[in-house]
């Protein structure tokens, strides 16, 4: 229901704020998954749209970091080609098309970076994994800001809020996976 999925995304999606200082070389963007038919799945499609909105604004290069696709594309191919219809020019636009997972996509966003001299990027996931992803990308030398979008948590509740939905069980699970995720990686790179 949605009072319980609130207080599961809640402290994940509340450790950080958009920033209203975005001096950065690039933009970094997380996928998250595509289906099929060659199109990004919702989570993966909002971080897109984050990303394209501060390439609008700062006209800085986006790296698209995310390998997992279920189609015979990449993530991150695919997302190239929707920010190329969208109007940004191809040089502006790096991929990351073999990382399965987000300490991989830091592994392979922390190559590119060495290669292009991008010294400092906005990084921008969902909210409720914002927390994970800036503990890894620090772990792997990259000066971060958190740039958080897709935000899950919601308190206008109604009669139907309190009947359960699909919609909160994923949301629910999601947040369960980020919190195991974090202790994970905690245990295994800071122990």
């Amino acid at each position: 229901i949605s009072p319980v999925k609130n207080m599961l995304v809640s402290p994940l999606e509340q450790s950080y704020k958009i920033p209203k200082n975005l001096h950065a070389n690039a933009i970094v963007v997380l996928g998250a998954g595509s289906y099929n038919k060659n199109t990004l799945d919702g989570d993966s499609l909002n971080r897109l749209v984050g990303g394209y909105i501060l390439y609008k604004k700062l006209h800085l290069p986006i790296i698209f970091s995310g390998g997992y696709a279920t189609s015979t594309r990449s993530t991150a191919n695919i997302a190239k080609k929707i920010l190329e219809q969208m109007g940004v020019n191809s040089k502006d636009i790096f991929i990351d098309n073999k990382s399965f997972d987000t300490n991989q996509n830091a592994i392979y966003t922390a190559k590119i970076c060495r290669k292009q001299n991008f010294r400092k990027i906005i990084l921008v996931t969902s909210a409720y994994h914002m927390k994970r992803a800036v503990m890894l990308f620090k772990k792997h030398n990259l000066d971060v800001i958190p740039y958080p979008v897709d935000f899950k948590e919601s308190h206008s509740y109604n009669v139907y809020s309190y009947l359960p939905t699909l919609g909160n069980l994923v949301i629910s699970t999601e947040a369960l996976r980020e919190y195991l995720g974090y202790i994970y990686y905690k245990l295994v790179f800071f122990l």
